[in-house]
């Protein structure tokens, strides 16, 4: 999922996270191995901060990880190290998702590490 951010452009990057979400460190992660640098937002799930107004505007689905970035909001931690390693070299040219040159990777390395289904403690998700 992609939103345009609405307003002035900004360079900065900036990543909407809870710190215990197995998502959110997969995106953490990978922003650390590409050597780009970004400013972390708290998106506390257990106050219900997700389903607040102002972070409903950035993710309709009410989830974390967003990363702000290039002027839009993504969402889906897959999509998000999809989009980084192709779009962004940062201080290294580690990619976070090994592949054959010109191929597209039939699966993902952090995707892999973490993508047993998380137990409702990793991803709270409040209804209402």
């Amino acid at each position: 999922y992609q939103r345009r951010v609405r307003g002035a452009m900004s360079d900065s990057i900036v990543l909407y996270s809870y710190w215990r979400s197995s998502c959110s460190w997969r995106v953490r992660i990978g922003l650390e191995m590409k050597g780009i640098k970004y400013e972390y937002k708290a998106v506390s799930l257990l106050k219900g901060e997700q389903c607040s107004a102002s972070h409903s505007e950035i993710s309709p689905e009410q989830q974390v990880p967003v990363l702000k970035i290039d002027g839009v909001y993504l969402t889906q931690s897959l999509s998000i190290l999809e989009y980084i390693d192709e779009t962004k070299r940062g201080t290294n040219s580690t990619s976070v998702r090994p592949h054959q040159e010109g191929t597209k990777p039939c699966n993902f390395s952090l995707d892999c590490f973490w993508n047993p289904t998380p137990s409702k403690h990793e991803n709270y998700k409040q209804d209402g």
